[in-house]
């Protein structure tokens, strides 16, 4: 009763067609009678079943089929559970009797799960989960590929200034670009934010150069969004496989550190991974796991003090702040090594605040003491665009006891030229 049911002879010709088979096809069994079964299917399984059919009839065993079937109602998906029937003893009295369910919507729903698990929904490309299986497929199968790992420049500028929908219609726009500077075959995917990773098939060194170069090129045209015009750029990092790695994390680390290289050097291009970058990896690992112990640490940080001398009387009336760390690995690390690094991260936020505190402490040591010297302490773009520094600051009187203020804030250059 629950299921359709449609017997078929050993031509594969209808013999019987219950009448859940008419309420799921909108067919008649008048109709259907002495018809061939094949003909209700969909073409690209016609070829498929009739081998299933005439194997059945042979084997005698029972089996389970999935088949798409035309009609009046549009395209069905029907299980089918077929079970070989013997009425007599001559060929022609042998029936395939088919059993079906009508699993349409299921398989609707998990194609649809699939597609939100696999694709991203704002580009239409597909995403990590899927590249990342294409790559480890790849892998797998022993293939020569490469990727490209492209991170927008501007992206957080455009978006803050714009808004969302502005920031979503660029993603959109760029994802198209890149797109349409690939071959048939190769894949390009969103791995979320402004990232995109782009699996190049059969690479080598001089196709990912040529590959990366064109995306750059194509990004550098003005896209329109709307009534506004918008300039980005990308900065790519290249990784090959087998050259620089065999497994998918090793790959993606490779063409991720390339990335951020060719950011470091100016943005707006690309590098291809060597060795030489997995040790400055290695140095910026070490930097944050270090720093990151020093700023919780009581002795390694410590401020010397420069004079400000006033050419006209040759009086010290104020001194500038200037940062030192004494590594118990190390010993002491250089303020160009680590103060970069500390721009980069973040880390600069917590390190100025470390600053402001020390300072305020010893302004008023000094002020204790009948010295009246100010301490002028240095602050960067990342700093001064922190949501805290205000907040930042008046703690760190507040801690020294300071009723008025003894510090000076100077801006370093990059308050000025930072574009972002």
């Amino acid at each position: 009763v629950n299921s359709l049911v449609v017997i078929i002879d050993h031509n594969s010709n209808i013999l019987r067609f219950n009448r859940l088979c008419e309420e799921v096809t909108g067919l008649r069994e008048k109709d259907v009678i002495g018809k061939n079964a094949h003909a209700f299917m969909r073409s690209d399984e016609q070829v498929a079943s009739r081998a299933n059919i005439a194997d059945f009839f042979k084997s005698a065993s029972s089996y389970e089929v999935e088949r798409h079937i035309n009609t009046l109602n549009g395209q069905r998906t029907i299980l089918w559970r077929n079970k070989f029937v013997q009425s007599g003893s001559g060929p022609d009295e042998r029936y395939l009797v088919c059993s079906g369910t009508d699993v349409t919507e299921e398989r609707k729903a998990q194609a649809k799960l699939l597609e939100l698990a696999t694709v991203d929904t704002l580009t239409g490309l597909p995403n990590r989960h899927a590249i990342y299986e294409k790559i480890t497929k790849s892998l797998r199968e022993g293939d020569r590929f490469g990727i490209l790992f492209l991170d927008l420049d501007n992206f957080k500028k455009v978006n803050d200034h714009y808004g969302h929908l502005v920031g979503d219609s660029l993603i959109q726009a760029v994802a198209l670009s890149i797109k349409g500077c690939m071959r048939e075959g190769d894949s390009v995917a969103r791995l979320g934010g402004d990232e995109f990773l782009v699996l190049v098939a059969n690479a080598s060194f001089e196709l990912m150069e040529s590959v990366a170069q064109r995306i750059i090129d194509r990004m550098a045209a003005p896209i329109s969004l709307g009534l506004i015009e918008v300039y980005t750029s990308c900065s790519i990092g290249i990784a090959l496989c087998p050259e620089h790695g065999d497994t998918l994390d090793r790959l993606i680390r490779c063409a991720d550190t390339a990335m951020y290289v060719a950011k470091d050097i100016g943005k707006r291009t690309y590098r291809l991974f060597s060795s030489e970058m997995d040790n400055r990896v290695s140095e910026y690992v070490w930097l944050d796991i270090n720093l990151r112990k020093a700023l919780n640490a009581e002795d390694q940080l410590e401020l010397y003090y420069q004079p400000k001398l006033c050419l006209k009387t040759g009086v010290v009336r104020s001194v500038e702040a200037l940062i030192r760390w004494n590594s118990p690995e190390r010993g002491r690390v250089q303020p160009l090594d680590f103060i970069p690094y500390a721009e980069d991260s973040g880390l600069i936020v917590p390190l100025g605040r470390w600053v402001m505190r020390s300072a305020a402490k010893q302004a008023a040591i000094w002020k204790a003491r009948g010295l009246d010297l100010r301490i002028a302490i240095n602050m960067s773009a990342r700093q001064l665009s922190s949501s805290t520094v205000v907040q930042d600051f008046v703690e760190a009187l507040r801690q020294a006891g300071q009723a008025g203020c003894q510090l000076d804030i100077e801006l370093t250059e990059s308050c000025l030229i930072n574009d972002e």
